[in-house]
């Protein structure tokens, strides 16, 4: 080892530092495979039914159907024997799977249904519980009795004697039975049955229908390709899972409906942190029925896929954020009988938390019994947050105080002015004040604004109550920090003030506001999507296609550089970043918080500079204050320092732009590499400068360089060019200088 030559050691060094270097280069690829799963409910009664054949001959009752029961709580599946009367049970069930993606894969699926006590004792003889294929269609008539296919599409694992009091499933081994972009027709009969075995008592089971406490259900675990990142500049969703992406100022909308692949409501959509919080309900079973459990409620969406977070089965109501975090609000069990269970949640971008006790603590244990407490909105005004609740159909505000962590019952004067349902479905807050929206008042003010003390804002005309009050919680309220749009059976702005009312002729279902201009759904016509600015409208309707439910506005990528660069550290929205950085961004105003650096900087001042370089077009604003407001299509420039100049920036190309050194150029290093141990073993280590020479020259003339996401190794996508090709022309300069100043030494 002593005549190690040093060159070999350069040049290992080198590539073992392409290996453990971290790669800083954020990219995201939205081409990789991901696992979902789908959970997917009857929602209509006419899709699911049982029909029966009933004669003294058996075969007779088995092919002919002339009895429909359209029982709107139960559903029957075998056969019985009525002292010699003959009654044969088939189940047909349809299901709505046109929001699967038309690539997934299917991986598994099953047919879950809910048999209540004491289904599992009509069972004299066990039975399989097979699925077929209906070949008919709805309205269900004595006519399907017959139609179905003769292709057993279950495992043939379940047996009627193993029913459970609660949620079972049946394995479907033959995907085929499921219609990925159509509609999944189930017929459902007892082995006994398709054997032609006559039945000598009873043999069947019974379990909720699509109008029972707890409908029948899909499960489908699929894999899938994304189509690729998406920062919208909207986010639109509605009923049956229905979700766009708006770009632009509504030139084209990206349908994102088979990616989030439910038929569950859209209730709310908020964004922030660099991401999407989605939160569903059930309008179906919302006001006196439990969804099952299983069937998670919150969905993530990061520009590429949704991916569920848990909630299972609790009625989502609400979502805004809550210092760096998210605060989401719901409800389990009933609704306008049922008492339900107030629930709370926090999430954090990687953990969901039920924060329900520790935020209502002991006001649930001391109040919800025989109540039945809900939350149906929420709210951070900063010292407080707001929570619309509701308990038996009367409804009051709710005050979490942050500092004592005591919860406040604020009822406003005079309280029958409180009493409803659903009477309290949005909040929001501009910095100083919160304005509350209710449903429905005796002689009382439908909004009310709140800043310690309440001030109300007139009776608008019963708000909301033609939809709301019968599905429960459409109504909405967003502010730009100066105003509040607050929409409902009219819409009206409040300024502080004074109430205008802009619109008496829709029905407004979700209003958002992007910093620019405002975007808002009414369900008149089928659905409608309305731009307003300065006056003016915009009809965006052609977009959707379906009754916006949630709107939120999309996400600005930001480039986040310092001059001069000394990679600084600064938290933005609760997260700490090193520049330069790409992060997501949402309209809002937030805080920078910049690490003290001076003694790095000595008497140069540092400008940061956050740029969003998707906005079109680009417009400049500076600022000296920590406090920033981010528009859309907003350059945003702040200097922390005691100077403050302004400069020109070009705004940096998109990742897919930027270009690193090719493969090619680290083949030839490999190469180089072992030649040089050869050289080595020849004691001829000067020669490796025969190579290394007219690859310098090749880097400095011709610049090789490749797009970054084509380059397969991933970290060397951090060796971006330019100036990387300088860094390793000089440094193989070097080796060849080192290897010619060794020539006699070895």
């Amino acid at each position: 080892m002593k005549h190690l030559n040093p060159i070999i050691v350069l040049i290992a060094l080198l590539f073992l530092s392409s290996l453990i270097l971290p790669n800083n280069i954020p990219i995201t690829k939205g081409t990789d495979p991901v696992t979902r799963t789908a959970y997917i409910t009857i929602r209509n009664f006419e899709d699911t039914g049982w029909l029966s054949g009933h004669s003294s001959n058996y075969t007779e009752a088995r092919t002919v159907g002339d009895w429909a029961p359209y029982d709107s709580t139960w559903l029957d599946v075998g056969q019985t024997n009525d002292s010699g009367t003959y009654r044969v049970n088939r189940v047909f069930f349809k299901f709505d799977t046109r929001n699967l993606p038309s690539d997934a894969s299917i991986i598994s699926a099953e047919l879950q249904f809910y048999a209540p006590f004491p289904a599992n004792y009509y069972v004299d003889r066990p039975f399989i519980i097979r699925l077929r294929k209906w070949t008919g269609d709805t309205p269900i008539t004595p006519e399907d009795f017959t139609q179905y296919d003769t292709i057993n599409y279950d495992d043939a694992s379940f047996n009627a004697s193993n029913v459970i009091d609660g949620w079972n499933s049946i394995n479907i081994l033959n995907f085929t039975l499921i219609n990925i972009g159509g509609y999944t027709k189930i017929c459902m009969l007892s082995s006994r049955d398709l054997d032609a075995d006559p039945p000598p008592t009873n043999e069947y089971i019974n379990f909720y229908s699509a109008g029972g406490q707890y409908p029948p259900m899909l499960k489908i675990t699929y894999s899938y390709t994304p189509s690729g990142t998406v920062f919208p500049k909207w986010l639109v969703g509605g009923f049956d899972g229905q979700i766009v992406a708006i770009e632009g100022n509504g030139e084209t909308a990206i349908n994102l409906t088979d990616a989030l692949a439910t038929n569950l409501d859209i209730q709310v959509i908020e964004s922030g942190f660099g991401y999407y919080l989605i939160g569903l309900t059930d309008y179906r079973t919302l006001g006196t029925y439990e969804y099952p459990a299983g069937v998670p409620r919150i969905y993530k969406f990061d520009g590429v896929s949704f991916t569920p977070l848990g909630a299972d089965g609790i009625q989502i109501m609400d979502i805004c954020k809550f210092g760096n975090k998210f605060l989401i609000g719901g409800f389990q069990g009933g609704g306008m009988i049922v008492y339900p269970s107030p629930k709370l949640y926090t999430y954090d971008g990687v953990t969901l938390k039920d924060v329900t006790n520790e935020i209502l603590g002991s006001f649930v244990s001391k109040y919800a019994p025989g109540r039945g407490y809900a939350i149906d909105s929420v709210q951070d005004c900063g010292d407080y947050i707001l929570m619309g609740a509701r308990y038996a159909g009367e409804a009051e505000l709710l005050k979490y105080d942050k500092k004592t962590g005591n919860v406040e019952e604020m009822f406003v004067p005079p309280y029958i002015g409180w009493y409803g349902i659903y009477p309290m479905p949005a909040i929001a807050y501009d910095g100083k004040s919160a304005v509350i929206g209710m449903i429905y008042s005796y002689n009382s003010s439908t909004v009310w604004q709140y800043n310690g003390t309440f001030k109300g804002l007139g009776d608008l005309g019963e708000i909301g109550w033609r939809l709301i009050n019968f599905l429960g919680g459409c109504q909405d309220i967003a502010t730009n920090g100066t105003h509040f749009l607050i929409g409902g059976d009219r819409l009206y702005c409040y300024d502080g003030e004074n109430v205008t009312l802009i619109n008496d002729t829709l029905t407004w279902t979700a209003i958002g506001w992007n910093g620019e201009y405002w975007l808002l759904g009414s369900d008149s016509g089928g659905g409608q999507l309305l731009q307003y600015q300065n006056g003016e409208w915009g009809n965006w309707t052609e977009l959707l296609g379906f009754v916006p439910r949630a709107i939120a506005p999309g996400a600005y990528k930001i480039y986040v550089t310092s001059e001069p660069e000394v990679h600084a550290k600064f938290e933005f929205q609760g997260r700490t970043y090193t520049t330069p950085a790409i992060i997501a961004c949402y309209p809002g105003t937030y805080f920078f918080a910049v690490e003290d650096i001076s003694a790095k900087l000595e008497e140069t001042p540092l400008l940061f500079t956050y740029i969003v370089y998707e906005a079109n077009p680009p417009t400049q604003i500076f600022s000296s204050a920590t406090t920033l407001s981010i528009n859309s299509d907003a350059n945003l420039t702040i200097v922390y320092a005691s100077g403050f100049r302004r400069e020109e920036w070009v705004p940096p190309p998109p990742e897919e732009e930027q270009y690193c050194l090719p493969l090619i150029f680290w083949i030839l290093m490999a190469a180089t590499f072992f030649v040089g141990l050869y050289l080595f073993s020849q004691r001829e280590t000067w020669k490796i400068s025969i190579p290394l020479i007219p690859t310098v020259l090749w880097l400095i003339i011709f610049e090789p360089k490749t797009p970054i996401t084509q380059m397969p190794i991933i970290l060397l996508r951090m060796f971006i060019v330019p100036p990387w090709h300088i860094y390793m022309a000089v440094i193989l300069t070097a080796i060849t200088c080192l290897a010619l100043l060794f020539k006699k030494r070895f």
